[in-house]
C-alpha cells in the first residue's frame, strides 16, 4: 500500500519496566513502573525508490519546549526547558506518551509525521532473536554493572537479551555521554539490518511475514503501519538496499547553560531540519562526528561504520 510513496515515522524506546520481561532486563524499581518515557528517539526517512534511508537520534538529555498534549490522564500542559525523554512520561499509557511524543517531534523539527514504533526492552530482545541474533564489534573491554554486560574487546554475536543490554549501556564504554550511546544504537539498527539483507529474510515470503507477525506482537505499532501485508511489503521493496545508503546522525548538541548534565541542540539542528522538510530535496551535510566504531575485518564485512551525508527524503 506504500508503494512509490517515500516513508517517515518516529522510532521510540520506551524506559519501561511494566511486565516481568522488562523488569528482567531494566530492573524492578517502583518509580519507573508505569513510566513511558522516551529513552531513546530516532526519526527515519525511507525514500519513495527505497533507495536511501535516514536515521536521525534526538539526545535524551537535551533540553526543549513541547506542546500540550492530551492523553488517557487529562491534558499535559505545554513545557518549556524540560529534558525530552522525560516530557510525556506520565502520559497514562503507551500510546498516549508515544502520540505526544510525536507531536513534539513535529513541533520542534517542522516534519509533519504521522506514525510511530515503539519498542521496549522485551521487544527489542525478541526482534533480534527473531533474525538470530546480531554481529557486534565491540571496540573495548565493557564491564558495566548497571546492566550486568561483561564482554570482551572484539568481534561478537549476541543473542537479544545481550545486544538490547549493549543498547542501554552508558556507563564505563566510550565518554559516558547519551550522544555516544545513541551512536552505539545506529550501529546497532544497522548490524540488525545488515543480518537481515545477509540472510534474505526481506525475499523468503514465508521467514517475511513470520518476521513482521514478531514485529506486530513484539512492538507496538501506530495504527497507519501496524499491518502485517503492510510491514513484509515494505521489507520485500528493500530487498536491494544497499546497507551504504543507510545514514545516520544525532541531532547536534552542546551542554546546556543552565546544567552541564543536559545538552541543548546547537542552530545546526535548525539545518538539519530545514534540509530533512525540503521538496525538492536537499543532501544534507554532516554536522558533528561521531565517535569511530572498528568494523567487522574486511572479509566478512558486511556494514560500512563510517558516518556519511545524510541525503534527504523524496
Amino acid at each position: 500500500p506504500n508503494s512509490g510513496k517515500p516513508i517517515e515515522f518516529v522510532l521510540i524506546g520506551q524506559d519501561s519496566r511494566d511486565g516481568a520481561e522488562n523488569q528482567a532486563i531494566g530492573g524492578s524499581f517502583d518509580d519507573v513502573i508505569g513510566n513511558h518515557q522516551a529513552d531513546t528517539a530516532m526519526i527515519v526517512q525511507i525514500s519513495a525508490d527505497r533507495k536511501e534511508i535516514n536515521l536521525v537520534s534526538i539526545p535524551r538529555d537535551s533540553l526543549v519546549d513541547v506542546p500540550q498534549c492530551e492523553t488517557s490522564k487529562g491534558t499535559i500542559p505545554a513545557q518549556y526547558n524540560v529534558m525530552f525523554a522525560g516530557a510525556y512520561k506520565t502520559g497514562g499509557d503507551l500510546s498516549s506518551a508515544a502520540s505526544c511524543t510525536l507531536n513534539a517531534v513535529n513541533s520542534l523539527t517542522g516534519l509533519n509525521i504521522q506514525n510511530f514504533i515503539v519498542v521496549d526492552f522485551a521487544g527489542l530482545v525478541k526482534m533480534i532473536d527473531s533474525v538470530g541474533g546480531v554481529d557486534l564489534c565491540i571496540p573495548q573491554n565493557v564491564n558495566d554493572p548497571y546492566t550486568g554486560l561483561n564482554l570482551d574487546k572484539g568481534m561478537h554475536h549476541l543473542d537479544g537479551v545481550a545486544a538490547t543490554q549493549y543498547a542501554r549501556i552508558r556507563h564505563g564504554i566510550g565518554d559516558g555521554s547519551d550522544t555516544s550511546r545513541t551512536t552505539r544504537q545506529q550501529y546497532l539498527i544497522k548490524q540488525l539490518m545488515s543480518e537481515a539483507l545477509s540472510k534474505n529474510l526481506f525475499t523468503d515470503t514465508a521467514q517475511l511475514y513470520q518476521l513482521a507477525k514478531s514485529a506486530l506482537k513484539s512492538l507496538n505499532i501506530s495504527q497507519g503501519m501496524a499491518d502485517t501485508a503492510a510491514l513484509a511489503g515494505l521489507a520485500m521493496s528493500l530487498k536491494n538496499f544497499t546497507m551504504t545508503n543507510l545514514q545516520t546522525q544525532t541531532v547536534p548538541v552542546v551542554p546546556a547553560p543552565s546544567d552541564p548534565n543536559r545538552s541543548v541542540w546547537t542552530d545546526e539542528a535548525d539545518n538539519l531540519w530545514e534540509k530533512m522538510r525540503a521538496t525538492p530535496p536537499t543532501p544534507v551535510q554532516i554536522i558533528q562526528p561521531a565517535p569511530t566504531i572498528p568494523a567487522r575485518p574486511t572479509a566478512t564485512s558486511r556494514t560500512p561504520l563510517p558516518r556519511l551525508p545524510i541525503p534527504s527524503r523524496d
